[in-house]
């Protein structure tokens, strides 16, 4: 997402958020809003004082709490109520700052939204439009390996200043991809001048201020920013990235239309001097309090993340207080200029993404997405107010439901899209059905219900705890994206599932589970081609009569039917358990007892109870003329021979309308696999009874009477 902002006059600010990359318009509409440079002043100010108070605290949770407020009021303040509304929807990402010269000194990363801090939220980054030119051409990307100098304690009165330089070194020293220097102490003007031009990062960690003007204190006097126009003046760009870990890194105010002359702040002197990234911080920064910062940051670079992921993970690292025992605001200090979807080296993300405060395993999960549909028509005719309230009441349900649930968790929230994840696909599917019930007779009165669609999906990702603790915090990996193409294919009110949890779900549910849901039916729509997802996916539906559509995603651009060429499956009705044959009437199935390539066998029984009754269900229409051979092969024996003590009758069929199935006599005898467990497995049983029981099976029927 990209965030266009500029100030006109001293109260009128511009706005537009918009898709990055999406196709150029010709007609571009920005929303205007009207605010008192007063409140906006006041606001910046207390802003600042509760950063500076956050360097002198223990533990930052109560000021987080009062930076929460004044980052809601900038929010408010700011940006009108179609764009706040449009943030509220977002899913996270990456969020470009794309800022006029004018509005460069407003803290955007800590606009609080409701629901987190943008900086937290998104991986942020600024670019600025002005009308100053470049003084430098940019340095070349580092390809394989990149310099890096990291200046410390110039000053020597910095102790903490100075073991960053040397666990950074330490950190960074056995590095394959980078060669770092580090100059701790000592460092003059001249020296750091010559140095500048050479180097592909710089990290410098120090004494900022800013009296006259922005700059670093080395061990001669300060080297001011407007001293980078000397370097630039040789033909020599700085370097790619600088991390200013120091006071006063930050503009105090918007850039001048003068500054041609004369350089406000040090991302203004280092990007216009050919620098791609800087980060930088506002305000003051006590001795020490940026290491943690610093050190995870190089860590996540190098893993391969882009500089702005790498960024948001730092501020999310620190913010936990389960990663150094206590949580500081030294995360909200920092500000990136640059794309942060850049990347230092060049690379994609290859590396690993590590998180300490984290413990991740591999696991099979069941992810649910549930989607309330039509909330920005709401949002148009009611207001934004009114759509609010619905979410939440959503929101709200769906929490106090999930409390009673065997292994439900919830465990985000994109918009107006629910992410559960389980790990028993019967449960899943107790619970969508559930949920999905009390809702979709409302949808279609008017009491402000709106349609629902859910998708339910099963693979291995990887799960992400805390610590010593059992909550899922997240979960990564390609389930849920897969899951969400299958929920924009699905229909309102229905419950579209990718076949593993629909097959898994159906031999588990049971009557008392579904009971007072009403009739619900099972039903196969076959394989697939879905966007965005490589491999075809069998699709199915759960739904209740006279409720959910009960009809297969039609054909489009995201989704088309996928024939192998191979046995084609017969589409519709699945068994379940409590479910009647609608092909035998009268008849509930009560136990799967086995499957294989041509469908299922289950148990049933009379409705009115006594005798049971075996079927075998055919979902291949190539089966059934093998099917119908079985049929003629078992008469032909019971004709001939009579009824075999190890031959079951054949008591009806249907081959004409699916499903397809032949009935057989129940002889509640066990099945071959079943007697083995019993005996305590195959190699319990004595080599004779096994040869015995071999020699049965292949004796003709004949030779059997």
């Amino acid at each position: 997402m990209v965030l266009e902002a500029s100030l006109r006059g001293e109260s009128e600010i511009r706005s537009r958020l918009a898709e990055s990359g999406c196709a150029v318009s010709t007609f571009v509409s920005y929303s205007k809003r009207q605010f008192d440079p007063a409140e906006l002043g006041s606001l910046l100010e207390d802003l600042q004082k509760t950063l500076s108070l956050s360097n002198r605290v223990s533990d930052a949770s109560t000021i987080e709490t009062n930076l929460k407020a004044l980052g809601s009021r900038l929010f408010d303040l700011l940006l009108n109520e179609e764009t706040r509304w449009r943030f509220e929807q977002q899913a996270g990402g990456f969020l470009v700052f794309d800022l006029d010269e004018t509005c460069v000194h407003i803290p955007w990363e800590l606009v609080y939204d409701g629901t987190d801090f943008l900086c937290r939220r998104f991986a942020t980054g600024r670019i600025v439009r002005t009308t100053q030119e470049a003084l430098a051409v940019e340095r070349p990307r580092p390809d394989r390996k990149a310099s890096l100098i990291v200046v410390s304690n110039p000053t020597g009165d910095l102790p903490a200043a100075s073991e960053e330089g040397a666990e950074l070194l330490g950190k960074l020293a056995s590095e394959p991809r980078i060669q770092v220097e580090w100059f701790n102490g000592g460092l003059t003007k001249n020296d750091l001048a010559k140095l500048l031009g050479e180097f592909d990062a710089l990290h410098y960690s120090g004494h900022g201020e800013d009296n006259d003007g922005p700059a670093w204190v080395l061990s001669d006097g300060p080297f001011q920013a407007e001293m980078l126009h000397t370097l630039t003046r040789q033909g020599r760009a700085a370097p790619r990235l600088v991390f200013n870990n120091a006071c006063q890194g930050m503009e105090k105010g918007p850039w001048g239309s003068d500054s041609q002359n004369s350089c406000f702040s040090w991302p203004h002197a280092l990007l216009q001097a050919g620098c791609r990234h800087y980060i930088g911080a506002h305000g003051d920064l006590m001795d020490g309090y940026g290491r943690s910062t610093a050190i995870s940051f190089y860590r996540y670079l190098l893993d391969g993340m882009e500089i702005g992921e790498a960024l948001r993970r730092v501020r999310i690292e620190a913010s936990n207080p389960s990663t150094n025992g206590k949580a500081n605001l030294s995360w909200a200090h920092y500000v990136l200029y640059g794309d942060p979807e850049d990347h230092f080296f060049g690379e994609k993300n290859t590396g690993r993404k590590i998180e300490k405060s984290l413990n991740k395993e591999s696991a099979f999960v069941v992810a649910l997405l549930i989607e309330q549909l039509e909330i920005e028509c709401v949002a148009e005719a009611e207001g934004y107010d009114a759509a609010r309230t619905i979410q939440k009441e959503l929101l709200d349900d769906l929490s106090r439901q999930l409390t009673n649930s065997k292994d439900g968790k919830l465990i985000e929230t994109l918009g107006n899209t629910h992410l559960v994840v389980f790990e028993c696909p019967s449960e899943a599917v107790r619970f969508s059905l559930r949920f999905m019930s009390q809702r979709i007779p409302q949808a279609h009165s008017t009491n402000g219900q709106l349609p629902l669609k859910a998708a339910l999906h099963m693979g291995e990702v990887t799960v992400a705890r805390e610590l010593g603790k059992d909550d899922i915090i997240r979960i990564e990996g390609s389930l849920t994206t897969e899951a969400s193409r299958i929920l924009r294919i699905a229909s309102p009110n229905q419950i579209l599932l990718s076949r593993p949890v629909f097959d898994s779900a159906r031999a588990a549910i049971t009557a008392p589970d579904l009971r007072e849901l009403g009739s619900v039916s099972f039903l196969d729509y076959g394989a697939y081609r879905i966007k965005g997802i490589e491999s075809p996916l069998g699709l199915c539906e759960i739904g209740i009569k006279g409720a959910a559509p009960l009809t297969a995603p039609p054909e489009s651009a995201r989704a088309a039917r996928y024939h192998s060429g191979d046995d084609e499956p017969v589409l519709g009705w699945r068994p379940a358990l409590e479910q009647e044959i609608p092909t035998c009437i009268g008849w509930v199935l009560t136990e799967r007892l086995g499957s294989g390539g041509f469908g299922e066998v289950w148990r049933a029984s009379r409705k009115d109870g006594g005798a049971t009754r075996i079927f075998k269900f055919c979902f291949l229409e190539e089966r059934i003329r093998a099917l119908r051979r079985e049929v003629a092969l078992l008469r032909i024996l019971s004709e001939r021979f009579g009824d075999l003590p190890n031959i079951v009758r054949v008591l009806g069929f249907q081959f004409e309308d699916g499903p397809y199935w032949i009935c057989l006599e129940d002889t509640w005898s066990l099945d071959l696999l079943k007697w083995l467990e019993q005996q305590g497995g195959i190699e319990k049983v004595p080599a004779e009874t096994r040869l015995a029981i071999i020699i049965q099976l292949c004796q003709n029927p004949s030779e059997r009477t």
